[in-house]
């Protein structure tokens, strides 16, 4: 009985480390470019609700077997999800996807980069309704 109660304490005391799913936003598909958006999910808490503010909240990006991280820029996004760009610069492949929120990171999440990830985004941010659409051009080139 002792055990059984030492062992709520402890659970009650160290809060559970959140765990995160990372999906292509516009697709809701597993496969993410380089400058496509992320949704982030909390599954375990805490859980945001609206906007994260950048300066409680960061995601990052760690290559599978590089050293160097990543920082994801904030987006505006959906109620209960978060929205990230992954860097242009993250390589192909494995990448291992954070979320840090008041200083508590989360477990990661591994999701694979892929040359190409086509998606559409609706108004209604819920693959329903009319198409948003957004062209992405390289940088001007200097006259």
């Amino acid at each position: 009985m002792r055990f059984l109660i030492t062992g709520l304490v402890f659970i009650a005391l160290c809060p559970a480390q959140q765990t995160i799913s990372v999906r292509n936003a516009a697709s809701l598909m597993a496969g993410i470019a380089p400058g496509a958006i992320l949704d982030i999910e909390q599954v375990q808490p805490p859980r945001l609700i609206g906007n994260p503010d950048p300066s409680r909240v960061s995601v990052r990006v760690r290559p599978s077997g590089a050293a160097t991280v990543l920082d994801a820029t904030l987006l505006e996004g959906p109620l209960l999800s978060i929205w990230a760009r992954l860097p242009d610069s993250t390589p192909l492949g494995p990448v291992d996807i954070t979320l840090t929120v008041d200083g508590q990171a989360s477990a990661p999440a591994r999701i694979v980069v892929t040359r190409a990830s086509p998606g559409l985004f609706t108004q209604a941010r819920n693959g329903l309704g009319p198409a948003l659409a957004r062209i992405r051009t390289p940088a001007s080139r200097p006259r």
